[in-house]
């Protein structure tokens, strides 16, 4: 099966984008905030590499008849979600970035990939910035409060998935 290639779309302001947590039990992927009593992401939940950093965008999901539950997922895995202005507030740009055609053919969700985008934010000014970030965000299908996963999906056949 070969996917067709994907055009590049804008990313609008109040579009939600989700990043997926692989593990929330990981050390180092969750932090429990004592001040405010509730889970939150950590930096290292948020890795850029040289194209940015992974998100998925929920309208471009819509769009294709998808949802948040056809991310690759397992059953310890969260989404935090945040709109792309919230990002914008705190890195240059997030761009729609789907894979190229063929590339995850059994994945169609690959088809709402975007990055964010660091530029030449370095390495303290990005930790400090996801920390602010994470302020605004929220869980899709976590408790924040509990430390419970709200609704636990399995779909992921593999490490492919990166987002």
């Amino acid at each position: 099966m070969t996917v067709p290639s994907v055009p590049r779309r804008a990313v609008e302001d109040d579009y939600v984008l989700y990043r997926r947590i692989p593990d929330f039990g990981h050390k180092d992927l969750m932090v429990f905030n004592n001040e405010t009593g509730n889970w939150r992401p950590s930096s290292a939940a948020y890795v850029f590499d040289a194209d940015g950093c992974s998100v998925y965008c929920r309208e471009f999901l819509d769009a294709d008849r998808l949802s948040w539950r056809d991310l690759p997922m397992k059953p310890v895995s969260i989404l935090f979600e945040l709109t792309a202005s919230q990002i914008r507030s705190k890195f240059p740009d997030v761009v729609h970035s789907p894979y190229p055609e063929g590339h995850f053919a059994d994945r169609p969700h690959e088809a709402s990939h975007c990055s964010v985008l660091r530029g030449d934010v370095g390495d303290n000014a990005v930790r400090k910035r996801l920390k602010a970030l994470f302020s605004m965000g929220r869980f899709t299908n976590f408790d924040a409060a509990t430390g419970q996963v709200t609704e636990s999906v399995s779909n992921d056949s593999g490490p492919a998935a990166s987002a």
